[in-house]
């Protein structure tokens, strides 16, 4: 269990140790699966914190979802969104939605024949966080509203182009 103790000694070195929750599952294909629950807060809000570890494979999965699902006729926008994020921006991992509405952003790192670290588990936990913290308030536009996918987009390239002209101006003047 060295990846299952990683995990606990990545979150006692940062002081959670209260309402950490621990399920163990033995499966026949995968092995030993544990999964570390935890709650955290991201800009006031209590997201879903998962850590997976599967022995057998030598795999680690970071798991975070927000307090939120996409409504009803919300899921082809927030697809959409989605994808855009998935294929436009660098964070590791993915951002997705389930058929049942749930959002999620998901990486999964092997491990095999490595010497994994705590700062690995702290660098794909870092990568989740500040995915919400850029893009949060557009998934939940796109998954809470009646605002489209296509709109969306048009406010995130105006907000992109008035950066890109303040970074102009900034540079001329330096």
């Amino acid at each position: 269990m060295r990846l299952a103790t990683l995990v606990e000694e990545f979150l006692a070195d940062l002081g959670w140790v209260d309402g950490i929750e621990t399920d163990e599952e033995n499966d026949g294909d995968t092995g030993l699966r544990v999964i570390t629950k935890v709650q955290l807060t991201i800009e006031n809000q209590t997201y879903r914190l998962f850590i997976d570890t599967i022995e057998t494979s030598q795999w680690l999965m970071l798991t975070l979802y927000p307090p939120y699902k996409v409504n009803e006729g919300k899921y082809v926008d927030a697809c959409m969104l989605f994808n855009y994020f998935n294929n436009d921006y660098l964070f590791g991992g993915r951002l997705a939605v389930g058929d049942d509405g749930t959002i999620r952003h998901s990486q999964i790192i092997d491990v095999s024949d490595t010497e994994p670290s705590k700062n690995l588990i702290k660098n794909m936990l870092e990568n989740a966080i500040e995915m919400f913290k850029q893009h949060g308030e557009v998934i939940a536009l796109v998954a809470l509203t009646k605002k489209s996918y296509e709109a969306i987009r048009k406010d995130m390239e105006r907000r992109e182009e008035i950066e890109r002209g303040r970074k102009g101006d900034d540079q001329e003047e330096g």
